[in-house]
Parts: structure tokens; C-alpha cells; sequence
């Protein structure tokens, strides 16, 4: 019953206008951040007529230096990591809310049950949430590689955002191609976490566009709490904004321990309090 439910759910998910809107969305800004790389590639590439000058001087304009989630300067990585959350929240973090509205709830839960329900659905929303952030990112890296010359990063460039303190910084500079891969599954889960934020919101508002709203707003505050907090605390040396956690090469380090230890609480709180919210709120 829960994998026929589970399976009913993610085609939900996956099926809906929702979906490849939010997907078309992230494409459309990771578009835009390959295409900046492209100016300046040829810019850079007419400027200097040295071929051997044109290879050190790549350095700086490397693929893993000028991908989405690590560069952090061009039009596209600062958009798309600053509307991530709500990318993460159209595909199907509305469905809860919807469904309890206009009480498709009720039907489902009396036959398969609260717990049933509640699971399938919260697993559908992390997934979708997840795909939704991933899926622009995996494909900015692939198009960029088109566009950017490949120059495995050095300790010495400049360019060079990520240093000793950051996740997975050892394997950056020796295996960038498992880096990017393995950074798309970390913003697989922080889109997962952030989409399932709509589900302890979908019992307090009814209107779709507040639902979705939750997980945006919420990291914004975040945001600025952390930001006062790090500057109060001499934590400047760290990255504790989970707004920011979601790109590769935030501004202070981003140790594993740090990362996993809040995407654990965050799993935590959006899990219990959506299984309060679906399982037991709807009891009284």
C-alpha cells in the first residue's frame, strides 16, 4: 500500500505543469549564467594573442572556477541561488494545502490512511523540491563545460573561491568532476528540505502563494539572523546561513560537520512538523 501510494504521489509530482514550470525557471537562469561565461571567455580569448599566455591565463576562467554554484558574481549564480527555495517549493509543495482545500484529503486518507498518506506525500515533495534545484545546476555544469576550458583548479589561483575549510575542498582541487557531482546531490537535499517546509505551513494558510511563499521567506529571515550572529559571535569564519549553504563556495567555509549537521535539523523539523500538522493536528 505505501509503494502503490509512494508511486501515485511522485507521479503527481512529476506529472503537473507546476513541475516543469519551476524547471524551465532554473534552466532559463542557468542559461543566462552560461551565457555570461561565454562573453567572457571570448572576451578574454581576443584580448590575448599568446597562446601559452591564453592557457595560464584560463586558469581564472576555468570551468569549476565559473560554474553556477561556485563562481558567485555572475547575474545567474546570484539569482538562482537566491530564489532556490521557492524553485524547490512550486513543483508540488502546494499539493497538501490544495488537496485538504478542496478535501481530495479526506478521500485519499480513508483508504490508505493518515500515515500512509503523510509519508508518500512528504517523500514526493523532498524529491521534486530536490530535482527542482539539482537538475538546473547538474545542467549549468554540463553546458558550461561547452563554453569554459577545462583546467583542474589550483591552490594558487586567485580565482580560485574555495580553500582549506570548505566541504570536500581536497577532493576540489584533485577530482572537480566528483566535486560537481557530489555538490549537485547536496543541493538535491536542500531543495528536498526546503520544499517539505510547505507542509507543516499547508494546515495554517489555504491560498497556495502563501504556502509556497514559507520556505523563501523563512531562509530570508534566517538569512539575516545568522548574518547578525556570525558578525555578534566572531563565527565569521563560518557559514551558517542555509540561504547560502546551497552554493558550493558561499563566502566563510561550509565544513561537512556544519553542513550535514543542518540539513539534519532541518530534515528533522520539517519532517516531525508536517507529520504533527497531516498525522495528528487533523485529529482533534
Amino acid at each position: 500500500m505505501m509503494l502503490r501510494c509512494l508511486k501515485t504521489e511522485l507521479r503527481k509530482a512529476f506529472q503537473n505543469k507546476m513541475f516543469f514550470c519551476s524547471l524551465l525557471v532554473g534552466s532559463l537562469i542557468s542559461i543566462t549564467d552560461v551565457a555570461q561565461n561565454a562573453v567572457l571567455v571570448r572576451r578574454m580569448t581576443r584580448i590575448l594573442e599568446n597562446s601559452s599566455e591564453i592557457s595560464k591565463s584560463a586558469e581564472g576562467f576555468s570551468l569549476f572556477v565559473r560554474w553556477i554554484a561556485v563562481n558567485g558574481v555572475t547575474l545567474g549564480s546570484n539569482l538562482f541561488y537566491f530564489v532556490w527555495p521557492i524553485l524547490a517549493a512550486i513543483p508540488y509543495g502546494w499539493s497538501w494545502a490544495e488537496e485538504r482545500k478542496s478535501g481530495l484529503y479526506a478521500q485519499i486518507v480513508s483508504r490508505v490512511g493518515r500515515r500512509t498518506y503523510f509519508f508518500s506525500k512528504y517523500w514526493a515533495v523532498f524529491i521534486s523540491g530536490g530535482a527542482a534545484v539539482s537538475v538546473p545546476v547538474l545542467a549549468n555544469l554540463l553546458i558550461n563545460a561547452l563554453v569554459c576550458p577545462y583546467c583542474v583548479p589550483t591552490v594558487l589561483m586567485a580565482a580560485t573561491p574555495i580553500t582549506n575549510g570548505y566541504f570536500l575542498s581536497e577532493l576540489y582541487y584533485s577530482a572537480p568532476w566528483i566535486f560537481g557531482l557530489l555538490w549537485c546531490g547536496v543541493d538535491f537535499l536542500w531543495g528536498g528540505v526546503a520544499a517539505c517546509m510547505c507542509l507543516p505551513a499547508g494546515t495554517r494558510f489555504r491560498h497556495q502563494v502563501m504556502v509556497l511563499l514559507v520556505p523563501f521567506v523563512s531562509l530570508i529571515l534566517l538569512d539575516a539572523v545568522c548574518s547578525m550572529a556570525m558578525s555578534i559571535g566572531s563565527l565569521d569564519h563560518l557559514e551558517l546561513s542555509p540561504l547560502r549553504l546551497a552554493l558550493a563556495a558561499p563566502a566563510s567555509a561550509n565544513p561537512g560537520w556544519l553542513l550535514f549537521s543542518l540539513l539534519g535539523i532541518f530534515f528533522s523539523v520539517t519532517f516531525l512538523g508536517g507529520y504533527w500538522e497531516v498525522v495528528k493536528h487533523e485529529l482533534n
